[in-house]
C-alpha cells in the first residue's frame, strides 16, 4: 500500500515509469536503514537489461538494479568509469524438480541417474558467471536452519549404469521441458541440462517460451523435468519449502504426498514456538530431500546493480530491501514539476 514503506507514489505511468517521493515519516528510518540524501526518485521500467545498460552509459541513468549475467560479466571483466558495481543476495535459487506425476522418476534408480548425469557446479558456472554460487544445501545461504550436503553428485558412467538397471537403454527415456526465452541464463541452464543428459542416453526436449506462458506450462504439469525458482522468503526457511505441500501453485514440486512425514515435519518446523523443535524438523526435512532425490539443486543467484560514484554517497544502497524498484534516475532536492 502507498505509503507503508519508505516512498511516497506522486506520479505512475503503468509499465513506463513511476515518481517517488521519500517519506520522512517511514518506521524503518534508522531500525532496517538509513534516510538517502535525495528527495525524490525517479523509476524508469525496462524488459531488456542490456537495453537499460545502454541508457546508463549514455547518462540518462545514474543507478541500474537487475542487471542480466551478461552485463555483469561485462562490466566486472571490463569495467565502467566512474561507476560501482554491487552484487548483492536475492534469496532465490534454481533447481531442477523430478515430478513425482511422471512414473519414471518413481525408481530412485532414475532419480539418482539424473543427479549423476548433471555437474551441477560447472552448470551453475556457466550459466550465471558472476551472479551464480553453487550450491551445497537445499535451501538458500540466506536461511536458518540450513544444512550443507555434497550436492553434486556428478558421475555419468553411474547415471548409465543406473538407467540400464532400470531398464532404459540410450535413448529410451524421453523427457520435457520448458524455459523462459526472456531469461538467457535460464535459457543456457537448460541447453546444459539437455547436453549432460543426452551424455547418458536421456533425450531431452527443451522448449523456449515467453515468461508467463512458461511458467504456466510448469505450474499445471505439462512438463516432465522442471527447471524452476525457489524462494527464500524474509529469511524463513519455510519459504524455500513452500512449493512442496501437494496443493501449492507448482505441480512439479509436489512432494508432500509422497510421505505423510514430509508433510508432518514441514508444518512442525513452521508452526512451532520452540526453535530446537524447528531445527529438528528442517534437519529432518533436508535429510529426506537428500536422501531421496526428487529435486536437485542447482545454483543460487544474486542480483547486481551499477551507479555513479556520488550514488554511493546518498545511501542508495541501503534501500536495496525495495525490491520492486527496478531502475533509477536520482533527482535533485527541489520538488519537480508534475505534469
Amino acid at each position: 500500500m502507498d505509503g507503508s514503506g519508505p516512498f511516497l507514489i506522486l506520479e505512475q505511468n503503468s509499465g513506463d515509469s513511476m515518481l517517488l517521493q521519500v517519506d520522512d515519516d517511514y518506521w524503518g528510518w534508522g531500525i532496517t536503514c538509513q534516510r538517502p540524501s535525495y528527495d525524490y526518485l525517479s523509476v524508469k521500467f525496462y524488459s531488456e537489461s542490456s537495453v537499460m545498460m545502454i541508457d546508463y552509459e549514455n547518462g540518462l541513468l545514474d543507478a541500474c538494479l537487475g542487471l542480466g549475467v551478461s552485463e555483469t560479466g561485462l562490466i566486472t571483466s571490463g569495467g565502467e568509469a566512474h561507476s560501482n558495481l554491487k552484487i548483492v543476495s536475492s534469496g532465490n535459487y534454481t533447481v531442477i524438480c523430478l515430478p513425482a506425476y511422471n512414473e519414471a522418476f518413481s525408481d530412485p534408480r532414475v532419480r539418482e541417474a539424473i543427479s549423476c548425469a548433471i555437474d551441477t557446479d560447472s552448470a551453475a558456472k556457466i550459466a550465471y558467471g558472476a551472479l551464480g554460487i553453487t550450491m551445497d544445501a537445499y535451501v538458500s545461504s540466506m536461511a536458518p536452519y540450513r544444512k550443507e550436503y555434497q550436492t553434486n553428485r556428478y558421475d555419468p558412467e553411474r547415471a548409465r549404469g543406473l538407467l540400464r538397471e532400470a531398464g532404459y537403454e540410450d535413448g529410451e527415456l524421453e523427457l520435457y521441458t520448458v524455459v523462459s526465452s526472456n531469461d538467457s541464463a535460464s535459457v543456457t541452464l537448460g541447453e546444459l541440462v539437455q547436453a549432460y543428459l543426452d551424455e547418458v542416453g536421456v533425450k531431452l526436449t527443451v522448449e523456449s517460451y515467453d515468461f508467463p506462458t512458461a511458467i504456466q506450462l510448469q505450474r499445471n504439469g505439462s512438463v516432465d523435468l522442471c527447471i524452476c525458482t525457489f524462494y527464500t522468503m524474509n529469511s524463513d526457511i519455510s519459504g524455500c519449502f513452500i512449493q512442496l505441500p501437494e496443493g501449492s501453485y507448482n505441480q512439479a514440486a509436489w512432494l508432500t504426498q509422497l510421505d505423510a512425514r514430509l508433510d508432518a515435519k514441514l508444518k512442525e518446523g513452521r508452526y512451532t514456538d520452540s526453535d530446537e523443535a524447528a531445527g529438528q524438523a528442517y534437519d529432518w526435512v533436508q535429510d529426506w530431500l537428500y536422501e531421496n532425490m526428487w529435486y536437485l539443486p542447482v545454483v543460487e543467484y544474486n542480483t547486481a546493480f551499477i551507479c555513479r560514484d556520488y550514488v554511493d554517497d546518498s545511501g542508495f544502497d541501503n534501500l536495496m530491501h525495495a525490491r520492486d524498484i527496478r531502475n533509477l534516475d536520482l533527482l535533485p532536492t527541489e520538488s519537480p514539476a508534475l505534469s
